[in-house]
């Protein structure tokens, strides 16, 4: 009975290194899209970033993997070097969840394609004015996004209220053209 019950947890752990292995082909290839090619990888369907999931993955995964190379290889180096990996993983999520963009999809029947916006807000030195900042993305392949502008604005907290105002409820306008979307006086250009 011991002896099947090493066979079958060799085998789980067998598994749960394939699936790792699987996982960081996947992986490296989002690294190659999203650095070399500067796309973003991003679900309209479920509405989330997979760039910035990934980093929460990359840390279950290397946590299983790390067990099942323990289990499997008794103790060895390659669990070792399993267990840096997950250590690494632990130390880059909390700056890559900082520094992630929240995506959000444009959706309205004018359009031609699809596109996603990336919206961000800073203060600047005069303390009455804010930098509103807007990166579109148009999708060239399901779930992956090309950026295709940005735009960046000084705007007043009080001449430009409104604005502010539906930028940060996200409230947008979309042009009877489609080539525009708006958010009360800023204009940004999609095409």
């Amino acid at each position: 009975m011991r002896l099947k019950a090493s066979t079958f947890r060799d085998k789980v752990c067998l598994i749960l290194l394939m699936v790792s292995a699987l996982y960081l082909i996947i992986r490296l290839t989002m690294v190659v899209l999203t650095q070399a090619f500067d796309l973003v990888i991003y679900s309209r369907t479920f509405g989330i970033n997979l760039w910035n999931l990934a980093w929460t993955t990359d840390i279950i995964v290397a946590f299983f993997c790390h067990i099942a190379s323990f289990l499997y290889f008794r103790r060895k180096a390659f669990s070792f070097l399993i267990f840096v990996i997950l250590l690494c993983s632990i130390i880059v999520w909390w700056p890559a969840m900082i520094f992630s963009k929240e995506i959000i999809t444009i959706n309205s029947p004018l359009l031609k394609d699809n596109y996603a916006i990336s919206q961000d807000i800073t203060d600047s030195a005069s303390p009455e004015k804010h930098i509103i900042s807007i990166s579109v993305y148009k999708e060239i392949y399901p779930l992956l996004y090309k950026h295709h502008g940005m735009e960046m604005k000084l705007v007043s907290r009080k001449e430009d209220a409104e604005t502010i105002s539906l930028f940060n409820k996200k409230i947008y306008t979309i042009s009877e053209d489609g080539k525009t979307l708006s958010y009360g006086k800023l204009i940004i250009p999609l095409e």
